[in-house]
């Protein structure tokens, strides 16, 4: 039994979150019809599907990153922290948020307003997971991968406290 086989549970397969992220990338393709495009990947955990999801967008695009956060453990702390602007120039830009999780809505939100103040001309949000249930904030999604149950989830980027990112899955984790 592997490490993570101890405390987690399959929720979502490799194969199913490919099939997704492909849709999703073949969508904003379409919908921007060629329009350049700056992409923000929010670290670390929409680092893998930021990576999965721009191989699949055929449009002239810019990449930047940017460090956000508001989770110790398995729960929100409601303060967000973000870490790092980025140096790009956002007027009159296409802006496309890219982000592993929402589920308080906050730090998307916190996110959102800086990069309107930074002149992003449209700022479009792609979430791989949204947790509705937990909504403190409401937020747009512009292009969800799937909508989850209130469970505590890891793997593809999604960690619990720094541990789980590398799994090819994103499954439901159990301290138990």
């Amino acid at each position: 039994m592997s490490y993570a086989e101890q405390k987690v549970r399959v929720y979502l397969t490799a194969e199913q979150l490919s099939a997704r992220v492909k849709a999703l990338g073949e969508k904003i393709t379409a919908d921007l019809r060629g329009k350049p495009l700056v992409v923000i990947s929010i670290m670390k955990g929409g680092a893998m599907f930021a990576a999965d999801l721009v191989r699949h967008i055929d449009l002239p695009m810019e990449m930047e990153y940017l460090y956000a956060r508001s989770y110790s453990g398995s729960k929100s702390t409601g303060i967000v922290e973000v870490e790092r602007i980025p140096r790009l120039d956002l007027k009159g830009k296409n802006l496309l948020l890219i982000e592993d999780i929402i589920d308080t809505g906050l730090t998307m939100d916190t996110i959102k307003v800086e990069m309107t103040k930074l002149g992003a001309e449209r700022v479009l949000l792609s979430s791989m997971l949204s947790k509705p249930a937990r909504r403190v904030v409401e937020i747009s999604i512009d292009y969800l991968g799937f909508e989850i149950p209130d469970e505590f989830v890891v793997g593809y980027g999604l960690d619990y406290n720094e541990d789980y990112r590398n799994l090819p899955y994103i499954g439901i984790y159990s301290e138990t």
